[in-house]
Parts: C-alpha cells; structure tokens; sequence
C-alpha cells in the first residue's frame, strides 16, 4: 500500500510538498507507520511522521495545514484492541 501511495503521489501531486503520517494507539501501529514512512521516504518523498499517536482527523489537518501532497493514517479501527 505505501508503495502505491508514493507511485500516486509521484504521478498527480507535487511529491516536494511530502507525506504526512499518523497513526493510533493499536500496539503495531507505531512500527506499521515507520515502515509506511521509510517505503515513502526511499521513493524520494519526503515524510513528516507524526512523534507520537494521532488522532485520525490531525493527519487530516496537518496535510491541509502544511500543503502535504497527501496523507496516510495508520490505524485498525475496527479491531478491538
């Protein structure tokens, strides 16, 4: 998925602008979101990793706030725990 993220954003956006990368407080979400960055990050965009879990609609903010070409939220929302 990251690597599809950073294809489309390669193609239609301008990829200066980077990632923003958020994620919740599910117990592989941290790591998730570190592999999502560096995936992002080795295809030449950069990346602004959130340092701490994230509220879905802060990922939201911070790409309309900071112009980032995009974001992704790395959560499971529907899982339980």
């Amino acid at each position: 998925v990251a690597s599809a993220i950073a294809a489309y954003v390669l193609k239609y956006e301008d990829d200066r602008q980077g990632v923003a990368i958020g994620y919740d407080t599910r117990f592989g979400s941290p790591r998730f979101a570190r592999l999502v960055a560096e995936v992002i990050a080795n295809a030449g965009i950069p990346v602004k990793l959130a340092n701490d879990y994230t509220p879905t609609p802060a990922v939201s903010l911070a790409v309309k706030q900071q112009g980032a070409a995009g974001g992704v939220m790395v959560t499971s929302s529907h899982n339980p725990w």
